[in-house]
């Protein structure tokens, strides 16, 4: 319900959509903004393999460079 107002009164923004599952999130709050693609922009899956990546260098205390997490898809 925050996206028509939004578009409406700032009609020149830019929308970051942080969530899960962030591509269905993203695709409805471009469809309701009417933006065009390139202003509705979404994270989520490459948000949270980053912070996995974070957290096992960090714990593990390894080379980033020597840890490759997995990516699970929309879960």
């Amino acid at each position: 319900s925050i996206i028509p107002p939004l578009a409406r009164y700032s009609p020149e923004t830019i929308l970051l959509i942080v969530s899960n599952p962030f591509d269905v999130l993203t695709y409805v709050a471009w469809k309701l903004s009417g933006f065009p693609s390139n202003r509705v922009i979404g994270s989520g899956t490459n948000l949270d393999s980053s912070r996995f990546w974070f957290l096992i260098v960090n714990h593990l205390d390894v080379n980033a460079q020597d840890v490759q997490p997995p990516t699970i898809p929309v879960h």
